[in-house]
């Protein structure tokens, strides 16, 4: 079985970067099912026909790896629309500062400074 190059997006409205992870070899060689896994950026922007689309995908859990001052913010996903459970599990504890912001304009030295934040 071939592994499927490019992710399959869903289009939506309001969010732009919701894609199926399905197809991608994992560990051992195992391959992640597809309509069973997705990403997506900003779910806190789901208009109520973009809940509708993510409804039909059947998606139970929905995991908000955003800092709390980011959900503070921005709010959250309206899980309610779409019958599924929220998990908040930060992966960073504050937002990196803005690469504009930073003395550094090395774009990889900038990354690989905030990837070694998170370790």
């Amino acid at each position: 079985m071939a592994s499927r190059v490019e992710p399959r997006r869903v289009p939506l409205e309001n969010v732009f970067n919701l894609r199926d992870l399905g197809g991608y070899e994992g560990l051992g060689g195992r391959r992640v099912v597809e309509g069973r896994l997705f990403r997506a950026d900003g779910l806190n922007r789901l208009s109520e026909a973009d809940a509708a689309v993510v409804k039909r995908l059947g998606i139970h859990t929905v995991v908000d790896l955003r800092t709390i001052g980011e959900r503070e913010r921005w709010g959250s996903a309206p899980t309610h629309l779409l019958d599924a459970t929220p998990l908040h599990l930060p992966i960073l504890s504050k937002l990196w500062p803005l690469f504009e912001e930073t003395d550094d304009h090395d774009p990889v030295a900038y990354l690989i400074e905030r990837y070694h934040e998170m370790t």
